[in-house]
């Protein structure tokens, strides 16, 4: 397959050179395999059964089967017919030794014989090299390839010593070794059919940052016929370097497929899961899996160490970091796993020596601070970011990611001008950096452009130029609110200005906060800086987000910045509630399953909720969770309680220590007591059936079923997960299979019921929910799925029955209020729609059509002062809508309240509605300004 990078701007950076963190043997094949184009000699001694039975055994070992290949080579390194067959028998078993851990064993059968043919002392001194390399003895390792520096073929040798050569912090000489590979294939010493040389000098070229030209090598070496899991592994190591994860992902599970039980392929998969999408879970199952295979393999260590770090569970992290220094020392990734836990502990001393540690043994390391940097930046520690990557640019100049990941950071903090200057020169030196390219694009093209920025006393707000004058007639005063209440409450002020920033699409959004287009997001908070998502492509409560996000910047601030993820979101949630009762979030039953199923972590662990979140509904439970431990501490400490925990933190105390000082209790005892009230909580889901959900994936669900094949909850997943995504006849099939005697598993009629709904077999879904209520198992959503079967079938006083029956099981849930207040206006019984909308009204607080109907039906019941308060949610909500803000002038004039109504007016004529909405608030408008009421017509 021919591959091209989709970044723009093709360069032949040669100068660029690019730190490397040493990392061992990742990526590499075995040196042993010629992939030379075959002669017709070799081809006729190919017939020969003991070199058929030498290449076998080797492509064994390159597709990872390592037990059947050390097999076939122990007995052909001893019994093989020829020196040179037996030779490389015993180079294919030394790798083979080397790939599953046993590297003393490893290096005495590589030893080279000076009989041997020079090609194989070249490949035994190659592979003697990786395997000292990989037990941090660089100069050992450097001695094996020393005499091959000049040698005319061998390239690997000459790729491998400039790597080692970076590790110890001599970037000129490893530029030069990797120089001379591309320039052999410049000067025509590497041919374009020289397929496994075009993948070195493909290495070579990544390594020193031409990135196009790898891709283009790596096309050629394609074209040849190269196989192997090598260069499939480098190669979505470039795509990786690039940003470029789709075409990372696809080339690492290309790998994956060739080579199942490698670990580099393994690893390699786990940290495109990283950069893909921060998908923990999949990253440490594919780290565990590699360390089954290699328990000494230092980069599985390094990626566990690193998501036991995005945990917070600091001692679990120092704890593997360690067994990977161990195994590998002086591995220079894990060496700044170690400086990262002692920043994120609070250790200044021991912080220090981490660093001085790197450094005394790799001094030109910058890699150190992007690590360092990007593990800081990830628990809030913006203010940290900035002084470590300084150090960062000043070690490697020429370093395009330094130079990228400070930019980006000086942008967050506010620091616009320095921010974009450090963006620019990391494109110069990086142009395949999307994010770069993204976030500078976004201020060239959009916000220098289409934006302006005004300023109050507290807050400076950069707003798009269409909407400046009604928001900066709204936001100010919602910021100052909530600035005055929480500065109230917590004693204290911020570090002003304030930064917010508000963008009216989520691409634009995303490339502020991420550097990549699209987000889930609504807002982020960067410490001073405030990024929030206008309410124009899809609804969002802005007044809401502001007031969530701005107590971010007092918990960071107050906390210096140490405040953990669980504990600044679930905070951020409980003051949003406490600003009003419709600002919640509706995910008690998500909560539940979480409880019930022992997936949710200890409390002093929360941050594991929001870093192993599969899925945005995984991420809005570590949402509601956290917010309900949270006010389980505010309602048993109260506020004084809350601000001791933050200035615990702030004094640099782990998260355990702060609970004991701040609280009186032990952390264990905190676990204990908020479990026991969030029981007490969510107690209604007890007394119903609450279906089995797709969670996890498919593959785990297989694996749950082949385990346990008479759970039928189990099977009832599967089939969930094969309906989606194979169709309702594998779904049918799996459930056919259940054991006898598990008809009636509740679980499985459910997954009957959604098969046959799918499939428009509507009576009998309806049957089989039918017989789920007759065997006891009533619930929100049995009854839910009865009123959608009772109103395709047309029969109304089922659906209204089933709709009452499931608000009653659980009236957190919109779907049944939206439907009743539906057939209530159908009806035209305008006092029980009101009554229903109210209720809706509390739990669709994002929702601009339900807010405006509640203010509608006020004021036809002819309550304008509730329809005024009405309309301040309805604004909140829609902060933009012309109808809106002109049905809140109605609700205040009805209130009396003339010259509200007119700046609502004021402000409806510029938001965005239908050309019918706008000529409407406009005509109100200038009636109200003539001194006549609009309400007459």
């Amino acid at each position: 397959m021919n591959r091209r990078l989709r970044s723009g701007c093709w360069a032949s950076l040669w100068w660029v050179a690019v730190p490397l963190l040493g990392c061992g043997r990742t990526g590499t094949a075995p040196p042993v395999v010629s992939h030379q184009p075959r002669t017709a000699a070799a081809v006729n001694r190919s017939n020969a059964p003991e070199p058929l039975d030498i290449d076998r055994a080797l492509a064994e070992m390159q597709r990872a089967h390592f037990s059947v290949a050390e097999a076939a080579l122990r007995r052909l390194a001893s019994e093989g017919r020829g020196t040179e067959i037996r030779r490389r028998a015993e180079l294919g078993l030394a790798w083979v030794l080397f790939k599953t851990g046993r590297r003393n064993e490893a290096l005495k059968r590589a030893e080279a014989s000076e009989a041997d043919p020079l090609p194989l002392r070249r490949q035994a001194d190659v592979l003697l090299a990786r395997i000292l390399r990989s037990l941090g003895e660089l100069a050992a390792a450097r001695a094996r390839l020393e005499p091959w520096r000049g040698e005319g073929r061998a390239f690997e040798a000459q790729l491998l010593l400039g790597e080692i050569a970076e590790e110890e912090g001599k970037p000129a000489e490893a530029r030069q070794l990797w120089l001379g590979i591309v320039n052999a294939y410049n000067v025509d010493r590497i041919r374009n059919d020289d397929a496994p040389d075009l993948a070195l000098a493909a290495r070579a070229a990544h390594h020193l940052g031409a990135w196009h030209d790898a891709n283009e090598l790596y096309n050629l070496a394609e074209i040849a016929g190269i196989r192997g899991v090598r260069t499939l592994l480098w190669r979505a190591e470039l795509y990786l370097d690039a940003h470029d994860t789709d075409l990372a992902r696809e080339v690492a599970a290309e790998a994956l497929r060739y080579a199942p039980d490698d670990p580099a392929a393994a690893i390699v998969s786990a940290q495109v899961r990283l950069a893909d999408a921060q998908d923990l879970g999949a990253a440490e199952q594919l780290a565990r899996a590699a360390l089954t295979v290699d328990p000494t393999y230092a980069e599985a260590h390094y990626v566990l160490s690193g998501i036991a770090l995005r945990d917070m569970d600091i001692d679990q992290a120092e704890a593997r970091i360690a067994q990977g220094l161990k195994a590998r020392p002086g591995h220079l990734g894990l060496m700044a796993l170690h400086a990262a836990a002692r920043l994120l502990d609070n250790d200044t001393e021991g912080f220090r020596a981490a660093i001085d540690s790197v450094l005394s043994r790799c001094p030109t390391d910058a890699r150190l601070f992007q690590i360092v940097a990007d593990f800081a930046e990830a628990e809030h520690r913006y203010q940290q970011t900035i002084p470590l990557l300084r150090r960062a640019v000043a070690l490697a100049p020429n370093d395009g990611r330094s130079h990228a990941q400070l930019g980006i950071e000086l942008l967050r903090t506010g620091e616009q001008a320095e921010g974009r200057r450090e963006l620019q020169a990391a494109f110069e030196r990086d142009p395949f950096d999307r994010r770069v390219r993204n976030t500078l694009l976004l201020y060239d093209k959009l916000i220098d452009t289409q934006y302006t920025t005004f300023s109050t006393s507290r807050f400076e707000v950069q707003v798009p130029r269409e909407f400046s004058k009604l928001l900066q007639r709204t936001v100010p005063a919602w910021l100052d609110g909530a600035y005055a209440d929480m500065r109230d409450r917590y004693r204290g002020e911020p570090t002003l200005p304030v930064h917010v920033e508000l963008y009216t699409d989520k691409e634009s959004f995303g490339v502020r906060t991420s550097g990549t287009p699209g987000t889930f997001l609504q807002g982020v908070c960067f410490g001073r800086t405030v990024v929030s998502l206008l309410p124009v492509d899809e609804p969002s409560n802005l007044a809401m987000t502001l007031w969530h996000e701005m107590s971010h910047v007092f918990h960071l601030e107050l906390s210096q910045y140490r405040v953990p993820r669980w504990f600044t979101e679930g905070l951020a949630e409980v003051e949003t509630q406490l600003h009003r009762a419709e600002w919640t979030r509706e995910q008690d039953l998500s909560v539940y399953q979480a409880l019930r199923d022992k997936t949710l972590p200890h409390a002093w662990l929360m941050n594991r909720a929001f870093t192993h979140a599969e899925s945005t509904e995984d991420l809005a439970v570590a949402y509601v969770a956290s917010t309900y431990l949270v006010r389980h501490i505010v309602d048993s400490a109260g506020f004084a309680g809350v601000r001791r925990m933050l200035l615990a933190w702030a004094s640099g105390k782990r998260t355990p220590a702060v609970i004991q000082q701040s609280l009186g209790i032990s952390a264990e005892q905190l676990d204990r007591n908020f479990r026991d009230d969030l029981a007490r909580r969510l107690e209604r889901f007890d007394r119903q059936f609450i279906p089995v959900d797709k969670r996890g994936t498919l593959e785990r669900a297989r694996k749950s079923v082949a385990a346990a094949p008479g759970d039928p909850r189990a099977r009832a997943r599967l089939a969930l997960f094969e309906l989606s995504e194979q169709g309702p006849s594998a779904a049918a099939s799996t459930l056919a299979q259940a054991p006898k005697g598990l008809e009636g598993a509740a679980d499985l009629l459910w997954v009957r019921s959604t098969v046959a709904l799918q499939q428009g077999r509507l009576e009998e879904a309806h049957a089989l929910c039918r017989l789920l209520l007759a065997s006891g198992n009533d619930g929100y959503a049995v009854r839910m799925r009865l009123a959608l079967l009772a109103r395709i079938l047309s029969q109304p006083a089922e659906e209204l029955d089933a709709l009452n029956s499931a608000h009653g099981f659980d009236p957190s849930q919109a779907a049944p209020l939206e439907r009743l207040a539906e057939l209530a206006h159908q009806r035209g019984n305008q006092s029980r729609e009101l009554e229903l909308v109210t209720a809706l009204s509390l739990i669709e607080e994002n929702e601009p059509r339900v807010q405006r109907r509640h203010v509608e039906l006020l004021l036809a019941a002819h309550r304008p002062k509730e329809a005024l308060s009405a309309s301040q949610a309805a604004v909140y909500a829609d902060v933009l809508g012309v109808e809106t803000h002109r049905l809140a002038a109605e609700a205040a004039l009805g209130a009396g309240a003339r010259g509200r109504a007119l700046g609502e007016l004021d402000l409806a004529v510029m938001g965005i509605g239908t050309t019918e909405e706008r000529r409407r608030a406009r005509s109100w408008r200038d009636a109200l300004r003539a001194g006549r009421d609009p309400r007459q017509r």
